[in-house]
């Protein structure tokens, strides 16, 4: 009869007794407090009591196990959740492997940081020498931007496009616009006349179409233009040159300028089909004088007409 009576009050009193364990044990772990600026995954099982404001002393979440860390060294805390609690530190290995993980208010990032070489770092602010590749790719797609772009050449002399490229680049360091004019942009007319010339040097037959033109500030030119099929069939035009042409427009003039143009391209007469130009008398007389065939340029007649 009492050990039935006691085995009736153990069975009461162990639903009790486990209510009790487990709130105290939820109190404790909500007592802890997380490792203030920790970055290792392993604080996210070992806290500080409140008392403990210097945090010198782990607690283990798990067992409540206080383990000696040095000057917050976490080698003991590993140690201990590898012999303690073999699952927890499995899962903490697999974390650690990740290449990234977070806790609690902390976050961390498993980089592959090194250091730059001293010599690395002093060429990150050191310009680039003028003889160098970059400092030369740089300096080209500017040239290019001036030409296609039409871009007069003080541009590199703006402090907005100077910013500019100081951004997209810092160690750039531009030079000044009489450096384009002399040397970039000749540069690039000597390697564009070239891809002209050898397009042109190997043409059986072809035309020209000429014109005189005055520019906004009265400086005279006359350009020269190129027609031919080439070995692909293909219609091509190739403007040769828009000189200036400061002498009387004559008959006799242009005539002799177009001799010029066809002499400084290696471009034989014979080989020349026709010329178009418009209806203007000197042209006429300067076709008349090369004895070259001339086409009136159907666009200006059919101006005239509707004029």
């Amino acid at each position: 009869m009492l050990k039935t009576m006691d085995t009736r009050q153990v069975a009461v009193s162990c639903p009790d007794m486990q209510q009790t364990e487990t709130a105290t044990q939820a109190a404790q772990e909500e007592a802890l407090l997380p490792k203030r600026g920790g970055t290792s995954v392993i604080w996210l099982h070992f806290g500080f009591n409140s008392t403990d404001t210097e945090q010198k002393t782990p607690i283990c979440k798990l067992c409540y196990k206080t383990i000696p860390a040095p000057d917050g060294n976490t080698t003991n805390l590993f140690y201990h959740l590898q012999k303690a609690h073999e699952k927890e530190y499995s899962r903490i290995q697999k974390i650690r492997a990740k290449p990234s993980c977070g806790t609690t208010g902390a976050i961390w990032e498993k980089k592959n940081y090194s250091q730059p070489k001293i010599q690395q770092s002093f060429a990150q602010g050191t310009p680039y020498e003028k003889t160098s590749q970059r400092h030369k790719q740089i300096t080209e797609a500017i040239s290019r931007y001036i030409c296609k772009g039409m871009a007069p050449v003080y541009v590199v002399e703006k402090d907005s496009f100077r910013d500019l490229v100081k951004v997209l680049d810092p160690r750039y360091v531009m030079p000044g616009r009489k450096h384009f004019s002399k040397v970039e942009l000749p540069r690039l007319y000597d390697a564009c006349r070239a891809k002209v010339e050898k397009d042109v040097c190997s043409v059986m037959h072809y035309a020209l179409t000429t014109d005189l033109w005055t520019s906004r500030d009265t400086q005279p030119y006359m350009s020269v233009t190129i027609h031919f099929i080439n070995k692909d069939w293909t219609l091509c035009a190739r403007c040769l040159q828009t000189a200036y042409f400061p002498e009387d427009h004559t008959g006799g003039m242009l005539a002799q300028g177009l001799r010029d143009t066809l002499e400084s391209w290696g471009l034989q007469e014979c080989h020349l089909v026709c010329v178009t130009t418009d209806n203007a008398t000197n042209n006429i007389s300067a076709m008349e004088l090369n004895q070259w065939e001339r086409l009136q340029c159907f666009g200006h007649r059919l101006q005239l007409a509707i004029g």
